[in-house]
């Protein structure tokens, strides 16, 4: 007798939601591609929230990044010029759930896709965006837990 219990994730309602109403707009195209409506973003924002919301939202956060990663050039570059064995200095800066991490880099090497050459570039800034809902936590969690083990069941 096996002590092992198969449980049913559960997955909120308002996730549910949106998957049935993507689910009718998803068709599956050539090569794996799933295709979407131009709008399908927009038509699963809930109530109250407009695409227009999102996308101030989403400005916002750019000139954000933007002014964070002047920001470091202007005090990494000086902690550059005054600490010769500094290489990368990176900021992280929390978002609400979400995180903003940018890095800053004395210098990167990298090879020049034309003839091969290596390319000396100083100065390397970088930015991420990680969105909370994207890690291994919350409802994306459960989904990613729930597809997993439904797929188990179904291939395994």
């Amino acid at each position: 007798m096996s002590d092992k219990k198969t449980t049913e994730i559960e997955i909120s309602d308002a996730v549910k939601a949106i998957a049935e109403a993507a689910k009718k707009s998803m068709t599956i195209a050539e090569g794996g591609i799933v295709e979407v409506p131009k709008d399908f973003y927009e038509s699963l924002l809930p109530e109250g929230v407009s695409l227009k919301d999102v996308q101030k939202v989403q400005q916002a956060n750019s000139t954000i990044i933007a002014g964070v990663g002047l920001a470091l050039g202007d005090v990494g570059l000086a902690a550059f010029k005054k600490d010769k064995k500094l290489e990368q200095l990176s900021v992280s800066v929390n978002a609400g759930k979400d995180k903003l991490e940018v890095g800053l880099s004395r210098s990167r090497t990298s090879r020049n896709p034309t003839d091969g050459s290596e390319i000396v570039k100083h100065g390397v800034l970088s930015a991420n965006w990680r969105v909370a809902a994207a890690g291994n936590r919350g409802d994306f969690k459960k989904v990613r837990d729930n597809v997993a083990e439904r797929a188990a069941k179904m291939f395994g």
